[in-house]
């Protein structure tokens, strides 16, 4: 199943402990898999390498350390701590980029309101208890097909300018539940 971040932690709540709830989730999802990648994408000034790869400790203590210290290695070199390259996956990551594949288990691969886990049923129920253990708010991912998809077609000034000009200016707005259920108290 594919869980989307509930933005409304990640942007709309203040001092909301981002590196934290990286550094649990993919502590906790690593236990699910056997490779990673990460990559710096908005660096200081860095003269080493700016990609990492390859294959996971089997141990669980020791998957989690080498998690814990990439993550360590991203926020401590990256300028901008929501954009970065972590992926974990029960599958290798050779081929990223070049062809449409599934998203890893723990697939970040530039901005954090993009970030997707893609896991069972199961290991999310275990991974929102150790949120829960960690202080982590139990719902800050929630399964994809629970976005509200609001049409705004034709609403905005550009879209009434081009329907005007015969063109159909198709959008809509996407909200998570938690963002949903802030903006409309009655629904």
């Amino acid at each position: 199943m594919i869980y989307l971040p509930e933005l409304y932690y990640f942007f709309d709540t203040k001092n909301f402990p981002l590196r934290k709830a990286v550094k649990v989730t993919s502590g906790a999802v690593s236990l699910w898999c056997d490779y990673y990648r990460a990559e710096l994408i908005n660096t200081k000034k860095v003269l080493g390498k700016k990609l990492r790869v390859g294959e996971l400790p089997k141990r669980k203590g020791e998957k989690i350390k080498l998690v814990s210290q990439v993550t360590d290695w991203i926020f401590k070199l990256s300028d901008c701590d929501e954009l970065f390259t972590l992926l974990l996956n029960d599958k290798p990551l050779n081929n990223v980029g070049k062809q449409k594949q599934k998203p890893a288990k723990f697939d970040h691969h530039d901005d954090t309101c993009c970030w997707i886990l893609n896991l069972t049923e199961k290991e999310f129920k275990q991974l929102q208890q150790i949120w829960k253990d960690n202080n982590l708010p139990e719902d800050l991912f929630y399964q994809e097909e629970e976005a509200i998809h609001i049409d705004q077609t034709g609403k905005s000034f550009l879209a009434k300018t081009l329907n005007k000009m015969g063109f159909e200016a198709i959008s809509e707005k996407i909200y998570t539940p938690k963002q949903w259920r802030k903006e409309n108290p009655s629904a």
